[in-house]
């Protein structure tokens, strides 16, 4: 999984690059060809479809998503969850995921409408700064971090589900790495030993069956 993971994210960011370079190039093949009232018209009212439909990026998130179909192939099954719950647990990962390009399409808008006030259209310069995240845009650092928790709060609310489906006496270990890098809330959960949903619950607070530690947790709820 963790291959197939890394390399479907790897390649996510790859077509980013290539996105941010091309977009760019349109928009000064455009800058060439409008008056700046035009242009910035184009900027602020077209970038998302430019985005996402003439680079095609659309279908670079659809990929993605794959992502989460090979997580839930992977994981081990203990009760069944119908199909309606796992696609709407998908979907609400596609939603932020979606959010995150809408971050990236306002970033990039900001940009262009930058280098029209001060003329500043160096192609590199623009590429770099879309790139470093200035104006807001994600880094491809931060994206990756992004999807890597995605994955893993989805993970975690498939075994949440299966938690309600499953024998109240069902018991279950909180586990991964227990090193430097561990929070102190995860070394309690850790250390816990074998509880019950209802008894995590009531030690923890039920945040903990979505989220475990916090942001790009390392650890999962796993049954006994």
């Amino acid at each position: 999984m963790a291959d197939f993971k890394d390399k479907a994210v790897s390649d996510f960011i790859t077509a980013l690059e290539k996105m941010r370079k091309r977009t760019v190039d349109l928009i000064l093949r455009l800058k060439d060809k409008f008056t700046e009232e035009e242009l910035r018209i184009v900027i602020l009212t077209q970038m998302r479809d430019i985005v996402l439909n003439e680079m095609k990026f659309q279908g670079n998130i659809d990929r993605l998503m794959t992502v989460y179909d090979s997580a839930l192939r992977n994981m081990i099954s203990f009760a069944v969850v119908d199909e309606d719950t796992l696609l709407g647990l998908k979907e609400i990962e596609k939603s932020n995921l979606n959010a995150e390009i809408a971050l990236l399409v306002v970033a990039m808008q900001r940009e262009f409408v930058s280098s029209s006030i001060t003329g500043n259209w160096n192609k590199n310069s623009i590429v770099e700064n879309l790139k470093s995240g200035i104006n807001g845009n994600l880094t491809d650092k931060k994206f990756m971090s992004s999807i890597d928790n995605s994955v893993s709060v989805y993970k975690r609310n498939v075994t949440a589900e299966m938690m309600n489906k499953a024998p109240k006496d069902t018991k279950y270990i909180y586990a991964g790495p227990l090193d430097e890098k561990t929070r102190p809330i995860c070394i309690e959960m850790i250390t816990a030993g074998a509880l019950t949903h209802d008894e995590i619950i009531s030690q923890f607070g039920a945040s903990v069956l979505s989220v475990g530690g916090g942001y790009n947790c390392r650890h999962e709820w796993v049954k006994v």
